[in-house]
């Protein structure tokens, strides 16, 4: 129960007033019921509110989900994601359509790719085996080649020996020409020598002095003679090795064993002898040179007529080697065939006459074994052969 009271002052009365609780705190109690409910229905509706958002929210995100989750099941256009939101998951899906696209086109491109790699590696594959077949193509050509290799070598030894064969042989028989023309003069002497010691002996005018005169002839012709052999047999005795010589020595003995061909052409020969190189090389080698050399000359000279033969020898150091220079006044060697001259059996001369082999005989001489260079032309009157060694 409630009470109050109040003084009058006009009256002095009392005034008491009461009231019952239950009634007073009656309204306070329905608000606060009225007040609850009215809270729980907002808190519902609120609730409901923010489901209702938060599914518009996350129904696209749900939805791009379950697209990717069923992503490896679908193909094309299939795969494209369809989202109307215009927020980041529609932002997201069109990322992931050009994703798509994206991965199409590199798809596409790595398919040709391995296209054209699966076609290179096929297209190597059969150039692998024709290159396979090539070789062993190219073996057997190879093989074939070297058993021809082998046989041509064999058949240019077998050339080459031929070659010096009938080289030797043609110089063995230049050589005997020589000595005969060599020889006739000093023979001729001792015929003489020994018709005037007859003589003097039948007219009884042989003393001793005489005698010992006529003698010492016979011996200087005889001992003349005995230096030709000599100089014949180191002509033909093959060098083993180099050795160093002077060039000037082996003119001289080269000419003495020609000297009887060329007086019976009636052929001067003129001597350059203020230098007198050295080299290393074979000697004997060196004067079958000079004697091809000199006998063409002769040869061309004798053939051609000329009224006043001449053969010039020049030696001299040049540059650090040795210049031997033959000139003769034959009238030169014609163009069409200079060029041809030291080809192995070409000759001008005819087969009863020469070989054509002397003079390449004799570049492979200087050239090979020698090191050296053997070169012709043409000058005003006649050839010119010059050697550098």
């Amino acid at each position: 129960m409630l009470a109050s009271f109040s003084r009058l002052h006009t009256t002095s009365w009392i005034l008491g007033v009461n009231y019952p609780i239950s009634e007073a705190y009656a309204p306070i109690i329905m608000a606060r019921r009225y007040f609850a409910v009215a809270a729980a229905m907002g808190t519902v509706g609120l609730l409901f509110l923010t489901w209702l958002v938060m599914k518009r929210l996350m129904s696209p995100l749900a939805a791009f989900t379950r697209h990717v989750e069923l992503l490896p099941e679908k193909s094309g256009d299939e795969r494209l994601v369809t989202l109307d939101s215009g927020d980041e998951i529609g932002v997201l899906g069109t990322a992931f359509n050009s994703l798509i696209h994206t991965l199409d086109a590199q798809r596409e491109e790595l398919q040709v790719r391995t296209l054209s790699l699966e076609k290179e590696v096929a297209e190597r594959e059969v150039a692998q085996e024709a290159l396979a077949e090539k070789q062993q193509q190219l073996k057997a050509l190879n093989n074939m080649l070297e058993e021809r290799i082998i046989a041509q070598v064999n058949e240019l030894r077998q050339k080459d020996r031929m070659m010096i064969q009938q080289s030797r042989q043609a110089a063995m028989g230049e050589m005997i020409n020589n000595i005969a023309h060599q020889w006739r003069q000093p023979l001729n002497n001792l015929g003489l020598i020994v018709q005037g010691m007859q003589l003097n002996h039948e007219m009884g005018q042989l003393s001793k002095e005489e005698m010992k005169g006529y003698s010492d002839m016979a011996m200087a012709t005889i001992q003349f003679m005995s230096r030709t052999i000599d100089d014949f047999r180191n002509f033909f005795r093959p060098d083993k090795k180099r050795q160093m010589f002077h060039i000037n020595q082996v003119v001289s003995r080269t000419i003495s064993i020609i000297e009887g061909t060329l007086n019976k052409h009636r052929i001067t020969i003129e001597v350059d002898t203020t230098d007198d190189p050295v080299v290393n090389g074979y000697p004997n080698e060196f004067s079958q040179v000079i004697l091809n050399i000199l006998t063409n000359a002769r040869d061309a000279m004798a053939e051609r007529g000329i009224g006043d033969p001449r053969i010039k020898i020049g030696m001299r150091s040049e540059n650090g080697k040795a210049v031997v220079t033959i000139v003769d006044n034959a009238g030169g060697i014609p163009d069409d065939v200079i060029g041809r001259i030291f080809d192995p059996f070409f000759t001008t001369k005819g087969p009863d006459k020469g070989t054509g082999i002397g003079l390449y005989m004799s570049k492979e001489i200087i050239e090979k074994n020698m090191n050296g260079r053997l070169t012709a032309r043409n000058t005003g009157i006649g050839a010119e052969f010059r050697i550098e060694v």
